[in-house]
């Protein structure tokens, strides 16, 4: 069993609880925000921020994922991160967070986690059997999913009851938690690198990225993959994060709690499909493309139904707990769906990159979606203020499906098979 490799049960124990503290973190900040101003625009600046610096970075936190010991990397981000937090607490407790104060905080926790991610990324089939790499990618999902599911309704419920303060404190402790965990990790596998080759430090880091981008854009299958996150990035980011929260704040009148609820189970959604995933798969003998089919058409279907309970005439016979329990189910199989689609990609992925080049593609992939993430966010937060939601949700809707037909029509993508 997999969790039995007690390198990976760390690595997974310990990115599950720092992710929990990162979703209630991100959840409440957001929601406080918008409470604030009760401006859309102002709420995805804080995403924003944080997703400009990832995208930045993320290529030269791949090239030290690539050329440092990974397991060094992952404990000192998430010390870093912990001190940012706590110092975010301390301007909170003198009533001084300023929103200028959350933007300087969020660029520079999105800072370390694009030297955090692709280290985290490139660890796992350093840390696993290569015949468990399915197993271990779905896990990683699950625990993303589970994490965040955790994380949001408790969010929801801790910004009403104990505080934003005290929501700090524990994203804080769950850093330091994994970072612990992180740091008694061993690797067996891992190639060292040597003395000469760290002394080249960064005078050599744009050659590095040059022969990253090298290794990836000859991989056609990889690139319009890579093409197809970016993309969808721009798309879907805003309806999660701009526009379900505006619909509930500003139209609904709902509770923090009412939205958590309603949109979090996307994350139970996520945990059942990581593992119904994997019995599909092995099933089907690793039939890829149909998953990713599967998945993408089976979130648009979901969505569709999500535009009739919120912008039909049907809305006004509901009441806002009405509205919390149909999505609460709806957002359970987008969760799902989400799995069908996500975790082929990733498998694909890691089989089809060396190690030589792993960190560094994971940095360029982290890059160039996080790059398009302040992109959708920027764009919804200034739609939303201007045009009718229900237009949003459809053009959301429309896009992902013609997305979902390009994709799986590649010939490169038709070409999937087992031999990954």
């Amino acid at each position: 069993m997999l969790l039995i490799n007690w390198n990976f049960f760390r690595l997974f124990s310990g990115k599950t609880i720092s992710l929990i503290g990162d979703q209630v973190f991100a959840f409440s900040l957001s929601w406080y925000i918008l409470d604030l101003t009760k401006s859309s625009f102002e709420m995805s600046m804080f995403l924003v921020v944080q997703s400009v610096s990832v995208a930045l970075l993320s290529p030269f936190g791949g090239v030290i994922a690539d050329r440092y010991n990974r397991k060094t990397i992952l404990v000192s981000m998430d010390i870093m991160r912990a001190g940012i937090v706590l110092i975010m607490a301390v301007f909170l407790s003198q009533h001084m967070l300023k929103i200028s104060v959350v933007y300087i905080s969020g660029f520079l926790l999105g800072i370390f986690g694009a030297v955090f991610n692709p280290a985290a990324s490139a660890i796992i089939p350093d840390i696993v059997e290569k015949e468990e790499i399915e197993k271990a990618m779905s896990l990683n999902q699950f625990s993303g999913a589970i994490c965040s599911l955790l994380g949001m309704v408790a969010s929801g419920f801790l910004y009403g009851t104990v505080g934003l303060l005290a929501i700090f404190i524990i994203n804080a402790l769950s850093y330091l938690i994994s970072g612990g965990l992180e740091s008694s990790i061993v690797i067996p596998k891992r190639i060292k690198i040597s003395a000469g080759n760290m002394k080249r430090g960064v005078f050599t880091v744009v050659e590095d990225m040059q022969q990253g981008f090298k290794a990836i854009l000859p991989n056609r299958l990889v690139l319009y993959l890579m093409i197809m996150y970016t993309l969808y990035n721009i798309i879907v980011f805003p309806l999660g994060f701009v526009y379900f929260p505006y619909t509930f704040n500003v139209i609904l009148k709902a509770t923090p709690y009412q939205l958590a609820l309603a949109t979090g189970t996307i994350f139970l959604g996520m945990i059942i499909g990581s593992l119904l995933v994997q019995i599909y798969l092995k099933k089907h003998k690793l039939e890829l493309r149909r998953s990713i089919f599967m998945g993408l058409l089976t979130w648009c279907l979901s969505e569709c139904i999500v535009v009739i309970v919120l912008f039909t005439p049907l809305q006004k016979h509901l009441s806002n707990g009405n509205i919390t329990a149909i999505l609460f189910f709806l957002s359970t199989i987008i969760g799902i769906s989400i799995m069908f689609y996500n975790i082929p990609i990733a498998i694909i992925f890691q089989k089809s990159i060396t190690d030589e080049y792993r960190g560094r593609f994971w940095g360029v992939h982290s890059s160039l979606t996080s790059f398009t993430i302040p992109i959708g966010l920027l764009l919804g937060g200034v739609l939303a203020q201007s045009i009718p939601m229900v237009y949003l949700f459809v053009f959301t809707i429309a896009s992902i499906f013609v997305l979902c037909v390009w994709v799986t029509n590649l010939t490169e993508v038709k070409a999937i098979s087992s031999n990954l």
